[in-house]
């Protein structure tokens, strides 16, 4: 089976599209050998983009694997080499309304066919309580899909493919990224060391231990990785130093590595590669993202 790997923050802008390509691009190099499966579950579509792939134009995407039951394999194209996409576009920002809108619609169907089903209910509903007419139906009504876990089974058709699943997940905790946590297996939270992150972070902890609690008992937070550092700035220090220690007090890991500010932040989802296929590793930016691959491997989140 395959290593999955998310990469989540509330936040926009915490490199979580630089990172998860990056990281795909120095496994590759790392492990050659080794079979990469991008998810690109943000609809803006940049982790297609950082391999030339317009997504905008692809029919089926992570959308109709979420919502249609369109098998994950069907949508997975190649990249590059040995990495794939399941790409996404614009679809993905509308997951959460027709969910509701479809969920809706079946909800009415069940509980007609519940009061066809149970006998004399139509008569015995107007003497009935509440609680009784709730009971009664719940045993009848089976949801078919769940708003938390849309991918739920959804990655057996690729789970044996590949070596790693990396996913790639939109700034918030809806349907799509608490999707995403119920089946990864380690969850990397990138992070920018500015004022209210410590905030931010412990309040993405909490959603993530709730998913943990009810869907992903084994779910692992692989560790919180400052991104767009300046070591130069005063701020960027004590805000690190903050959230060290404030992991050190959680038993949660932070890592050593600390991805720099860079122009390749701005250059990184840009039509082309990502640096870490097409940068020499001796370059700061690019070397970081080894080092990341170090850290993973020594923690044993990566064999």
């Amino acid at each position: 089976m395959a290593i999955k790997i998310a990469f989540t923050n509330y936040k926009g802008g915490t490199a979580k599209t630089t990172s998860s390509t990056n990281l795909a691009g120095g496994l590759l190099k790392t492990f050659p050998d080794a079979k990469i499966l991008l998810v690109e579950a943000d609809g803006q579509g940049n982790t297609s983009s950082t391999f030339s792939i317009k997504s905008s134009t692809i029919e089926n995407t992570m959308y109709d694997v979420m919502l249609k039951d369109v098998p994950m394999k069907d949508i997975v194209i190649n990249a590059y080499e040995n990495i794939d996409i399941a790409p996404a576009n614009s679809d993905m920002d509308f997951v959460d309304f027709d969910f509701m809108t479809e969920n809706k619609r079946e909800m009415k169907v069940s509980i007609f066919q519940a009061l066809k089903k149970i006998p004399n209910l139509v008569k015995r509903i107007l003497t009935m309580k509440l609680s009784e007419f709730l009971t009664e139906i719940d045993k009848e009504i089976v949801e078919t899909k769940d708003y938390f876990n849309l991918l739920k089974d959804k990655l057996d058709d690729v789970d044996a493919i590949y070596d790693f699943i990396i996913f790639d997940t939109p700034p918030e905790m809806k349907a799509v990224t608490a999707s995403t946590l119920a089946v990864v297996d380690h969850v990397i939270i990138p992070y920018e060391p500015e004022k209210y992150s410590v905030e931010g972070i412990v309040r993405l902890l909490r959603r993530i231990n709730t998913i943990r609690n009810e869907y992903n008992p084994s779910l692992n937070i692989a560790g919180l990785l400052p991104v767009k550092v300046n070591m130069k700035t005063k701020l960027h220090n004590e805000v690190m130093a903050s959230i060290l220690q404030f992991s050190m007090n959680q038993k949660i890991n932070h890592f050593s590595t600390r991805i720099p500010a860079s122009i390749r932040f701005a250059t990184a989802t840009a039509n082309g590669l990502p640096a870490t296929i097409v940068d020499k590793r001796t370059e700061k930016f690019t070397e970081a993202y080894y080092e990341l691959i170090d850290e993973l491997i020594e923690k044993e989140i990566i064999k």
